[in-house]
This record gives structure tokens, sequence and C-alpha cells, in this order.
């Protein structure tokens, strides 16, 4: 399987298991409600509406049950792999590609120049450009945003996947737009 293909999984689920709770919740109030008629009809149709919005409710509170990463690095590069560790300790699902040309990469997924580090991933369909901790991936993709994905710009001592013993660097989190555009999503002192 791609992983194009990989990344819609959690969505092709979802909306499975939101199919599955609408024909249920249907069912129950089929077999719960006499067949229609003009004195009933009014009733029926709150109960419809209200069943919706619980399905609707459902359905947005619903997190993909896994966080599956797609993993762009060079095959030189020591701190994309330590990354890449780190992703898998929090939960993710990591395939990796060996990509020597990753100026392509970045191009193709709209990763601004000045946001540019050592790897670029995809996970869930985000963009997640260098060394950008686990916990702001998770908060990020709770959230609605115009935002196509993160970026830790360089290779900052003390992120994650450049542990350094004690040693930290401070260093910003940025999310991006598709025109290039950034704002600080979080930043980490030294």
């Amino acid at each position: 399987m791609s992983s194009k293909h990989k990344l819609y999984r959690p969505v092709i689920i979802s909306s499975v298991v939101v199919g599955i709770v609408i024909a249920t919740v249907g069912a129950i109030a089929f077999l719960r409600e006499p067949i229609a008629s003009a004195d009933n009809a009014v009733h029926s149709t709150s109960q419809s509406s209200e069943a919706l919005t619980t399905i609707q409710t459902i359905a947005q509170a619903s997190p993909p049950e896994t966080l599956e990463a797609t993993v762009y690095r060079d095959p030189s590069c020591g701190c994309c792999g330590a990354w890449v560790e780190h992703l898998r300790s929090n939960g993710f699902q990591v395939s990796v590609v060996q990509e020597t040309n990753m100026d392509a990469v970045k191009q193709e997924h709209n990763v601004p120049n000045g946001l540019a580090s050592c790897h670029t991933a995809l996970i869930n369909g985000t963009v997640i450009e260098g060394h950008v901790p686990a916990a702001d991936i998770k908060r990020f993709l709770s959230q609605e945003s115009n935002a196509i994905g993160l970026a830790v710009p360089g290779m900052p001592v003390g992120s994650p996947g450049m542990e350094a013993g004690d040693t930290q660097e401070p260093f910003t989190v940025f999310s991006f737009d598709q025109q290039g555009d950034a704002e600080v999503f979080n930043q980490y002192s030294s």
C-alpha cells in the first residue's frame, strides 16, 4: 500500500464507524417509534434531529485511532532516525522513505525556505518539518487551523532527535499555511 493511501486510512475507518453509528441509531429509532401519522409527525422529526446532532457530535469528537507518519529523510542524516524514534515512543506509526533530493520533497509540500530542516514528514495529511516535538504535533492535529503544517527550522540542540545531554538551545515551533506565512505555535526556552 502506498504511503499516500496510508494517510487516508484513519479517515476511512472513522467514516465507516460514523456510518455504523448512523445505521444503528436509525434502526433503534425505527424500532422504537410507531409509523409516523399526522398526529406524531412533529414528534418524530424532533427526535430525528436530536439523533442527527448526537451523531455529528460523536463524529467530530472522535480523533483518528492511529497517527501514521511518513518521514522523508536523507540516508546520511543520523538525527532524523532519532526523531523517528521520538515519534514511535509517543505512539506514532512511522514509515521512513530514504530520499537524497530533500529540496524537492520540501518544495512539493510547500515548506517555506526559512523554515527548512533536515527531514520532512506527512502525518495524517499535515506537513511536519524538522524536529517538532510529538506533543505539539498531537495538539496541532486536534485543533482546527488554516495552517498546513508545523516546523522547527534548523537543527536546534535539545529538540527531539537532537538531544545532547542536558544542553538545550531555545527553539520555536512555527505553524505555516499554503502561502508560506508562518506564526509562532510554541516556544521552548533553554
